[in-house]
């Protein structure tokens, strides 16, 4: 059994129950409220967890047909926060999850609406509601899930529209979807520390015979030098790293089973002028340090990042960073062009299978035939 898990506790968020997505459509006719009350926050122990949306005047639409993507994503958001206001930090998990219809009332079919997933300086994802990845419970859906250390803030933007591709107006005729939001929070307890003398020790098959532990929360401080190649092939499926560690070094998490997001927190300054930390694991989004100015070669290669927003602090970015995901969005900040980059490497948003955007380029290459500067996948935010 999982020792760690022994010593946390869920806490569920009853955030937003007033909150109702409403999308009621009378024959290509769209009205959608998204509103919340007020702030709402929890409290447990040492966790604090506060979801606020005062500051959002929710999403008003009506009139509407069917839209594009491009559309789509121009229309008002509903925004939200989530902030950690404890001492501890907390793993989260956002779902959409859906409402029992009244009598009389038509469901509006989930693969007929799109929605937007804007998380600030992480990831801008687009696609149907029922593509999103499963809930905890019938009818739920996953708008994002990650940790969040103390004082630490993210910032949400969520669009809806109905599909493009609907053709058949009986599909939408008087129909209506209805959901709302919550938030589950599970307060983190480090993992014991013997399971980190000399490496990783509590992977499956240990020589010593301690207990597996793959979902790893690293503690409070790692001292000495580093997170280093000990900790790859371990069967790591869920990688929270302390909030004070200097670098890691070549192959650190590599070959591993991480999965959903990953946090490089801010006290990272950079790799130790080594390779790969990540590749080769399951790992869906990526927050990047505000304080590291180079991506190492390899970084997050061979996983299955669809979308990331370079921050305006990465100057450098190296061979095969991305290598191998399935992007297809990549959004830089700071910069017009490739050119204002210091260095950048061969390969370094890999290649996009599924997508209309082939990014597999060489960056030293002619931009004639290899531009990443006009490739519709990548976009400068100056």
């Amino acid at each position: 059994m999982n020792e760690s898990k022994k010593k946390k506790f869920i806490i569920v968020l009853p955030i937003l129950v007033g909150t109702v997505l409403l999308v009621g459509i009378s024959y290509a006719w769209l009205m959608l409220t998204l509103n919340g009350e007020s702030s709402n926050a929890v409290k447990g122990g040492n966790l604090s967890l506060v979801l606020d949306d005062t500051m959002t005047k929710g999403i008003q639409i009506e009139g509407a047909l069917p839209m594009s993507d491009e559309v789509g994503k121009r229309q008002d958001p509903y925004h939200f926060t989530l902030t950690n206001n404890g001492t501890v930090s907390s793993k989260y998990t956002i779902y959409l999850d859906e409402v029992e219809i009244d009598d009389g009332e038509e469901k509006l079919a989930e693969e007929l609406i799109k929605i937007h997933r804007f998380k600030h300086e992480v990831y801008d994802l687009t696609d149907k509601i029922s593509d999103l990845k499963a809930g905890d419970q019938e009818n739920s859906y996953i708008i994002d899930e990650g940790y969040i250390y103390p004082d630490k803030t993210y910032e949400f933007d969520i669009r809806l529209w109905l599909d493009s591709e609907i053709t058949d107006p009986t599909l939408i005729a008087g129909k209506i979807f209805k959901g709302k939001i919550r938030v589950e929070g599970e307060q983190l307890q480090p993992t014991p520390e013997y399971c980190f003398k000399n490496g990783y020790l509590c992977y499956e098959g240990n020589p010593d015979g301690l207990p597996v532990i793959t979902d790893v929360v690293f503690p409070e401080r790692i001292t000495g030098t580093g997170i280093d190649s000990t900790y790859a092939n371990k069967g790591i499926t869920n990688l929270y790293l302390p909030p004070k560690f200097d670098y890691w070094s070549w192959n650190a998490f590599a070959h591993n089973k991480i999965s959903g997001a990953l946090v490089i927190p801010d006290s990272v300054t950079g790799a130790g002028g080594k390779t790969a930390p990540f590749q080769n694991n399951q790992i869906e989004t990526v927050e990047i340090s505000k304080n590291m100015t180079t991506l190492p070669r390899d970084f997050v290669a061979n996983n299955r990042i669809r979308s990331v927003i370079i921050p305006d602090n990465i100057i450098s970015i190296e061979d095969n960073a991305f290598g191998s995901n399935q992007l297809t969005s990549v959004t830089i900040k700071g910069k017009n062009g490739i050119s204002e980059f210091k260095s950048l490497g061969n390969n370094v948003f890999g290649w996009a299978p599924g997508s209309n955007c082939a990014i597999y380029y060489n960056a030293h290459k002619t931009e004639e035939y290899y531009g990443l500067d006009h490739n519709p996948c990548i976009h400068f935010e100056p």
